[in-house]
């Protein structure tokens, strides 16, 4: 399942089978910010969180964050939560990301 920052708030049932969940979210690294996982439902494990960096080849230039999760048994519940902050400090929150899923 492919999701983007379109799909922030929403409340997803994933399909039967369903071997991933990937997440993209747009996120400028340069500033210091950088989307983390807060909260993932109890049978969902985090495989991966990569940065695809933008080919613009201007400073602060934005780039992709790209979380990758696994279900691990289904049905998947509960709630999923990212947010983007400074990895030294996790009060400082300047956008959040959350799905839930049913």
């Amino acid at each position: 399942m492919q999701l983007t920052d379109e799909d922030n708030g929403r409340t997803v049932k994933l399909p039967e089978g369903t071997q991933s969940i990937t997440i993209r979210l747009l996120e400028t690294p340069t500033s210091g910010y950088l989307w983390d996982v807060e909260q993932t439902p109890a049978n969902v494990t985090v495989v991966s969180k990569n940065l695809e960096k933008s080919t613009a080849k201007a400073a602060g230039a934005s780039g992709i964050r790209i979380f990758n999760f696994r279900p691990e048994a289904e049905p998947v519940t509960g709630t999923l939560k990212l947010r983007n902050c400074r990895p030294w400090d996790s009060n400082d929150v300047i956008a959040s990301y959350t799905l839930t899923f049913e």
